[in-house]
């Protein structure tokens, strides 16, 4: 299978009805890289498992049996053969691994009927367009084929995703993340507006209609451009028609506004953040625990919609061509960075922070920005102890009654230096984006003399920027990299959208947490 075939059905995969033989030709795809240590996978793992509970939650059960079908291979058929997988460092990991992925197998059983089923509805609903085609080609019962055809045609659209661009719904997204994850007894501690109970019931009754108004306006559109559909695209793998961005008076019956454009420059300064009580710090020896909530039930989760919920499409993409989901990212969490920095940039050190979110529509929402115990030089930051940011990962899921914390990137300060990645820095961001491709790498440089140069939001390139880092086997600050520049090496994940797929909102709330026993 070629890479540009391989992009395109991973694509259809959230796109449309498939088999469970076609979603495990997808997952089988090689992605496994031993340079990488197991307890890399063994995380990889674990984000892949807290993916696929909330992609079956959302009723995407697709992308969940994706998901688990490649943790399981992850276990059960590449970490075995890991030149370091029998290092007695791993003996805990490997128990609870072997664990869930027994769980793992048993929902993938319990999914793979359920996803067939909808496979073989959506393709009955595909035989009656097609049956009605033929009948209006031959001018016989042309009224009544008519009918049948836009009536399948309406609910073959009920077995497939209606996809929103993310951009141009960046507001109601935030919006819904906001009522989501603060929208509880916890708040947040950023000193941002919260959305009233009226206001959040008035939202959450237009997203559940969002589907149904979506399909509406994509069927009318059908109906009213021809009731005659070729047959040119009448086998198994037809594609109906995106669903079309509303026009100005069409989103004013959603009760979406125009979206506004992007705000990176001229806002008004936050107040200090309150930065919550740090966490006790966790032996060196405890190793990161693995949550094991609702991720391996073997039933349906509570509350799980019947059909699938609005998603948001993936617009951006690598550049081998591999689809990029979105990351949000509240604008003022760099303001809030250099605050709770602004000790070390004074005595030029840099500053380590770890990005955390979770997963909401097929998009990533950065909700909690979290410094680590850390090390630090005028060149470098490093984490001392994973095991204190773990513990603070399934304090907060178990405090929030299900929420999955994922870690979606890292942010560091640059005290003296200009906005960019280091060699050191590329090899550290390289372990990030092994685990999901998403992941970003920001960095604050308050030296620098614009707003402009002092943030950057970044990514590796893939190709050759992942491959180049992976097989670089040199050390130092500053190296160069063989056939390519360090500028070829990674990019602007923040910019010129869709090339970037990261968009910052100023209304997106979030919380920060400083765990350093000094703080």
């Amino acid at each position: 299978m070629s890479k540009t075939q391989s992009n395109r059905n991973r694509r259809d995969l959230a796109s449309k009805p498939m088999t469970v033989e076609q979603i495990v030709a997808i997952a089988n795809e090689d992605f496994f890289d031993d340079f990488y240590p197991p307890k890399n996978w063994f995380r990889t793992a674990e984000m892949m498992l807290k993916q696929a509970s909330i992609y079956e939650h959302e009723n995407d059960l697709q992308t969940a049996y994706y998901l688990l079908y490649r943790h399981a291979r992850i276990i059960l058929d590449m970490l075995p053969n890991h030149p370091q997988a029998n290092h007695p460092q791993y003996k805990q990991q490997w128990a609870e691994s072997r664990n869930s992925v027994t769980k793992t197998l048993n929902k993938l059983e319990d999914l793979k009927p359920r996803i067939n089923r909808r496979y073989q509805r959506y393709q009955e609903k595909l035989a009656v367009i097609e049956a009605a085609r033929k009948r209006q080609a031959n001018d016989v019962e042309e009224s009544r084929g008519s009918s049948k055809a836009a009536s399948s045609f309406e609910e073959a659209q009920d077995d497939r995703f209606s996809r929103m661009d993310p951009s141009e719904y960046s507001s109601q997204a935030v919006q819904l993340a906001n009522e989501k994850f603060w929208g509880k007894s916890s708040q947040p501690t950023s000193s941002t507006t919260k959305t009233n109970h009226k206001d959040r019931e008035d939202f959450s009754s237009e997203m559940r209609n969002i589907g149904r108004r979506l399909g509406e306006l994509s069927t009318r559109q059908g109906k009213g451009e021809n009731t005659k559909i070729s047959r040119a695209n009448a086998d198994a793998h037809y594609n109906y028609p995106n669903v079309p961005r509303p026009a100005e008076d069409e989103k004013q019956t959603l009760g979406f506004s125009s979206p506004k454009p992007k705000v990176r420059e001229g806002q008004a300064p936050p107040s200090p953040p309150h930065v919550p009580s740090k966490v006790p710090s966790a032996s060196p020896e405890t190793p990161p625990p693995v949550p094991s909530k609702r991720h391996s039930a073997s039933s349906s989760p509570a509350g799980t919609p019947s059909t699938p919920q609005p998603t948001f499409s993936t617009p951006c993409s690598l550049e081998s061509g591999a689809p990029l989901r979105t990351v949000f990212l509240p604008s003022d969490i760099r303001s809030k960075f250099l605050r709770v920095s602004s000790h070390n940039t004074s005595r030029n050190l840099e500053t380590l922070g770890i990005l955390l979110g979770t997963l909401l529509r097929n998009a990533f929402f950065i909700t909690h920005l979290v410094i680590p115990p850390q090390k630090s030089t005028s060149d470098t930051c490093e984490m001392l102890d994973e095991a204190v940011l773990h513990s603070f990962i399934e304090d907060y899921e178990k405090s929030s009654g299900g929420t999955d914390l994922l870690i979606l990137g890292w942010i560091h300060t640059h005290p003296s230096q200009s906005c960019f990645l280091s060699s050191a820095d590329l090899h550290t961001h390289v372990w990030y984006q092994s685990s999901l491709p998403e992941s970003i790498a920001a960095v604050c440089a308050p030296s620098q003399p614009t707003e402009y140069e002092r943030w950057g939001v970044f990514r590796l390139t893939d190709p050759p920027g992942m491959g180049l880092v992976r097989s670089c086997k040199r050390t130092g600050l500053f190296h160069p990299h063989e056939g390519v520049g360090n500028d070829g090496i990674f990019t602007d994940a923040a910019g010129n959208w869709p090339a970037g797929h990261v968009i910052e909102h100023k209304n997106l709330e979030f919380e920060v947490a400083d765990l350093r026993s000094d703080a």
